[in-house]
């Protein structure tokens, strides 16, 4: 029933839902009569949106450790995206 941009999803383990704003900030926002089906769009598309990145920093941090041996384990770093 809340707005879009109140969700996010932190990966916090497994990845957990978290919201941007506290229910009295969306209040006069809240659709109140969404349909289950408009809700699993909208969360979906949050939730691939989050794992993409999560994927794209996980190859990032992959490449990272091979170099990191391939030069004799000297000189790791992967930064933060």
């Amino acid at each position: 029933m809340l707005p879009q941009n109140a969700y996010r999803i932190e990966n916090l383990g497994t990845g957990q839902v978290r919201l941007n704003y506290t229910l009295n900030q969306v209040w006069d926002e809240i659709q109140w009569d969404r349909k289950p089906k408009e809700f699993y769009d909208l969360f979906v598309d949050l939730a691939i949106t989050h794992y993409t990145r999560v994927s794209r920093d996980a190859l990032k941090r992959i490449e990272a450790l091979n170099k990191f041996q391939e030069n004799g384990y000297q000189h790791f770093t992967f930064g933060r995206t």
